[in-house]
């Protein structure tokens, strides 16, 4: 289906009569989606490795309870619950207007994926490397400073498709205006900074400011997409990389920074969070 919606885009009606052509870029479509196929199977070798490099995984030192637990995120349930309270003290601010819209998606909750990857990420480094379970006060920043970034560019991104709802309820721009919700998209990613110099890891520091680039980056792609490039396999996975992918990778990279891991440990990391945030944008 993929193929046929994609060659009859590219060659309109000749598509039907040309079927040379049409089998030329079916082909070459396939051999794309064949790659792209490929992102999955690289999270598992790239986890693989990851236990390797750290060394083996001994799972006596977890907790009875996690053992037995067929869900993974009761590992991490502590540390989900209270990430939302923390961040609201983060945007606390004297103007209840901002504060409302800096608050605003953080009520709704949802899936909140990325600071789970963080969470697992850490309390796996810190199994193999310390036998132990615990997470530093600067990986849990961590975890807040990339939910913050990934909200405040959903408030942008709100703006810019001029969306009406978000997770099932109005979306912040319909609500607030599009003035007010990027100055509180702005606001966010100014709190998220703050916390960020506080960690005091120039590394660190350096991985989420690009992070924050390449978000901006992305969506100028996605808005300056022409209809050829827009059809382009490895455009769309460079965007997909800048809007998703940036994220989870330095941020992964950036929890093995602060795990203090050695330098394959790190570059496994990021590969891992690499892989994993393109096929979860893939899959999506």
């Amino acid at each position: 289906k993929m193929i046929k919606h994609f060659t009859r885009k590219k060659y309109g009606r000749r598509a039907n009569t040309n079927r040379i052509m049409c089998r030329t870029y079916a082909t070459e479509t396939l051999g794309k989606i064949q790659k792209a196929s490929l992102a999955y199977e690289k999270v598992n070798n790239i986890a693989k490795k990851l236990t390797q490099s750290a060394g083996y995984l001994d799972t006596s030192a977890l907790d009875e309870k996690y053992q037995k637990s067929t869900n993974p995120f009761n590992v991490i349930t502590h540390d989900l619950d209270k990430l939302n309270d923390n961040i609201k003290i983060l945007v606390q601010n004297s103007h209840p207007v901002l504060e409302k819209i800096a608050n605003y998606y953080f009520d709704l909750g949802g899936k909140r994926t990325r600071p789970a990857i963080m969470f697992f990420m850490a309390r796996a480094l810190s199994l193999q490397l310390t036998k132990t379970e615990n997470i530093t006060e600067d990986q849990y920043k961590l975890a807040e400073i990339v939910e913050m970034i990934h909200t405040a560019s959903l408030v942008h991104d709100d703006v810019i498709d001029n969306a009406d709802t978000r997770r099932g309820v109005t979306s912040v721009n319909l609500q607030f205006g599009n003035k007010i919700s990027i100055l509180g998209g702005d606001y966010l990613l100014a709190k998220a900074s703050i916390s960020l110099a506080s960690i005091e890891n120039f590394e660190v520091t350096k991985l989420m400011s690009q992070v924050i680039a390449d978000l901006v980056e992305g969506e100028f792609m996605q808005l300056n997409a022409a209809n050829e490039s827009a059809l382009d396999f490895d455009y769309y996975m460079n965007k997909t990389y800048l809007k998703t992918a940036t994220l989870i990778a330095n941020g992964c990279k950036s929890i093995a920074v602060l795990a203090n891991a050695t330098d394959e440990i790190i570059d496994n990391a990021y590969d891992y969070g690499l892989h994993v945030g393109l096929a979860f944008q893939v899959s999506s």
